[in-house]
């Protein structure tokens, strides 16, 4: 199965939010994860990386990966309201703490937002327009 980036070995492929994409990209991308592993197949060629065989593993790891990651998103919103830049600089502290790598910290927002829309689809957060600022607060009674 050629796999491009979507399934890749080693690393997480950078699922973000962008004006010319999807509203929701991680929950598209989860439920393809999800299709993938039910593929019966032999050998993965990833775009990055050496060809494998346990593509149903990999898949499984990358849904767990952003489930784990969605929950640390949501834990922060518990703490009051944020903007994706406000949660994106403590779920990824390591990135915002050099400051020459600015390209990182744009892609750590996005992916951000990414995981909070994805908690926005499962009604465990809410956006809200403050004065032209996004907001996310968690959803009382909800699980992120």
């Amino acid at each position: 199965m050629l796999v491009g980036d979507h399934l890749l070995p080693r690393i997480t492929p950078h699922v973000g939010v962008y004006a010319t994409g999807p509203e929701n990209p991680l929950a598209d991308f989860l439920a393809s994860q999800a299709k993938v592993a039910a593929l019966d197949v032999a050998l993965v060629c990833p775009a990055h990386g050496a060809v494998f065989a346990d593509h149903r593993h990999r898949a499984q790891q990358l849904i767990a990966h952003h489930e784990v990651r969605a929950r640390e998103m949501w834990d922060v919103l518990q703490a009051g309201p944020a903007t994706a830049y406000d949660v994106a600089r403590k779920v990824f502290r390591w990135v915002f703490e050099s400051a020459a790598d600015r390209f990182q910290a744009g892609a750590a927002v996005m992916e951000t937002i990414a995981h909070l829309e994805l908690l926005r689809g499962r009604s465990a957060v809410r956006r809200e327009d403050v004065q032209g600022v996004l907001e996310y607060r968690s959803v009382p009674g909800s699980v992120g």
